[in-house]
């Protein structure tokens, strides 16, 4: 329950979340669809619809996660359709139960019949989730200078490394968090997993490693040189060049690393 809770703070963090709950909230507000317009006055579909909003962003968040999770993947169209079914339909029932007095308390804001209702926040809820989700889950990509790891029991390896795909699990080198993925890389290369970056950092173990910017996690292992670019320190592992970020740099000072 905690890491689901978690989910969804974390959707809420930043000013791009506030622009699109407020932005949209806004949008609602002023369109009135449901029957809105015409049974209350502005201020009072605001507050209606910024809890609606609310709740619409974070179903939509718990339920795409849920999805990754299971399928180990980004959602694909067929998942956010679903997806969005699941959160109309759940915000559906307490809309109607005020609406028509069923709860003990009657809300004369939504008007508009039971189907009518589902179908809006449908379709409001799937064009949210393909703003946000579709498309952003790269192609994985093996790593051409380094060969695949053998086949290896699932349960000796880093969890997070065994969310990815059989011919992708290897040797853990490192992580990067992007939006709601982290690009999980190993030695028989990389592959984005939706998740949360410190959920990912919480699943490396047995491996040990080191977060080193705020999007991203370093095995120690894999660590080939720290450079200097202009001031700014780079670990180098291959072909790959990952930021420190200044706050981060402790940890590579107690390793003995500069």
């Amino acid at each position: 329950m905690r890491a689901y809770l978690a989910i969804v703070r974390a959707e809420f963090r930043g000013p791009r979340a506030m622009v699109v709950w407020a932005g949209l909230t806004l949008l609602l507000a002023v369109g009135g669809p449901l029957g809105t317009l015409d049974s209350c006055r502005f201020e009072h579909r605001v507050v209606f619809w910024a809890l609606v909003v609310v709740g619409m962003i974070s179903l939509s968040s718990l339920a795409i996660t849920m999805i990754g999770r299971l399928m180990g993947q980004g959602p694909r169209k067929r998942d956010l359709v679903v997806a969005a079914g699941a959160v109309a339909l759940v915000l559906t029932v307490p809309i109607s139960a005020f609406a028509g007095g069923q709860a003990g308390i009657s809300l004369e804001i939504v008007t508009s019949h039971v189907s009518e209702t589902t179908a809006f926040l449908f379709l409001t809820a799937l064009a949210l989730m393909s703003i946000r989700h579709l498309g952003l889950a790269p192609q994985p990509a093996v790593l051409p200078h380094m060969e695949p790891a053998a086949a290896a029991d699932v349960s000796d390896m880093p969890r997070v490394v065994a969310r990815l795909e059989p011919h992708l699990h290897g040797a853990l080198l490192s992580l990067t968090g992007r939006d709601h993925y982290v690009d999980v890389r190993t030695t028989a290369g990389t592959g984005a997993i939706l998740m949360r970056f410190s959920d990912a950092m919480a699943e490396v173990a047995p491996v040990e490693g080191a977060q080193i910017h705020r999007s991203h996690w370093v095995a120690w292992a894999a660590i080939e040189a720290i450079e200097r670019e202009g001031g700014k320190l780079v670990v180098v592992t291959g072909a790959e060049r990952l930021p420190v970020s200044r706050s981060y740099r402790q940890a590579l000072a107690e390793r003995g690393l500069l």
